[in-house]
């Protein structure tokens, strides 16, 4: 039977009870977790700075419907390539997580990486029209995206399920005189 990451506890198990001298194991060991395991995602903390004049972000931005990321803003979408965008010329990407955006006042950057839609908002707001620069600090390669969709399409699921019950209960009322 060939070898594949199915497999991998069972060799793992034949490892462990290899004597310890063997000059087999490191060979077997980097074998066995090249063939099991997947890179991990290239995580990014970058800045990108908006000039002013600054009217919009020039893109869309969501907040996530995973639970366990509540809170989480990332950019969407951007409007069709022949129309300007000051977010995307700046770099920055469809799936980019938003956790800081300039401060009201001064240089800082505020952290909004759980405060959702409504802190970017804000934040955001403050400094349109002002002549000040606009300042974004984001996560690139989270995932968060897919995530999100997955998330929004077992709500979907969820609500025709809901939709074709309600459906049934009605013909079911409609034959039987319910």
């Amino acid at each position: 039977m060939p070898f594949c990451g199915k497999n991998l506890p069972g060799v793992l198990l034949f490892l462990l009870l290899l004597p310890s001298s063997s000059f087999f194991l490191p060979p077997l060991i980097k074998l066995a977790t090249t063939l099991n395991s997947t890179p991990p995602p290239k995580i990014e903390l970058l800045t990108f700075t908006l000039c002013p004049p600054i009217e919009s972000l020039g893109c869309t931005v969501e907040e996530t419907l995973c639970t366990d990321e509540k809170g989480m803003v990332f950019v969407s979408c951007f409007p069709p390539s022949d129309c300007s965008s000051l977010a995307r010329e700046a770099g920055l990407k469809v799936g980019d997580v938003l956790t800081g955006v300039s401060s009201m006042f001064g240089d800082d950057i505020s952290k909004c990486d759980s405060g959702g839609l409504k802190k970017v908002k804000e934040l955001v707001q403050a400094r349109l029209g002002t002549g000040d620069e606009l300042r974004l600090e984001v996560l690139r390669g989270t995932g968060v995206i897919q995530r999100h969709n997955a998330a929004l399409d077992e709500r979907i699921r969820e609500k025709i399920m809901e939709e074709d019950r309600e459906k049934e209960m009605d013909l079911f009322g409609t034959l039987y005189g319910g």
